[in-house]
């Protein structure tokens, strides 16, 4: 379900907050396409969420894979749980033009 492999730049957290309704998947993944120029490499990427963590519409941090050429944003989703079938995942920027 992960992709990149590679290392992780920032590890979930428990989720604090609840969405119950048929939005919250999306208010998530929006949430996390926010960030989606955080850096050109692993480097920035790291720099940029020490300063500011990624989270999810629960509250939690989301964990951060980059493997310096691609890197990803996955929310544990409504179950609070990496691995299962409600994990969301977005592509950061890395290795591309910012847009603002």
């Amino acid at each position: 379900m992960i992709t990149p492999g590679g290392d992780v730049l920032q590890r979930e957290t428990a989720q604090t907050n609840v969405c119950t309704d048929n939005d919250c998947a999306t208010r998530a993944l929006n949430l996390m396409w926010a960030r989606h120029a955080s850096g050109k490499s692993c480097a920035e990427v790291r720099k940029s969420i020490e300063s500011k963590p990624i989270t999810d519409i629960w509250g939690a941090q989301v964990r951060v894979i980059c493997n310096g050429r691609a890197a990803q944003a996955v929310s544990a989703g409504h179950d609070g749980k990496i691995g299962t079938c409600d994990d969301l995942a977005v592509k950061l920027a890395l290795n591309a033009e910012r847009f603002y």
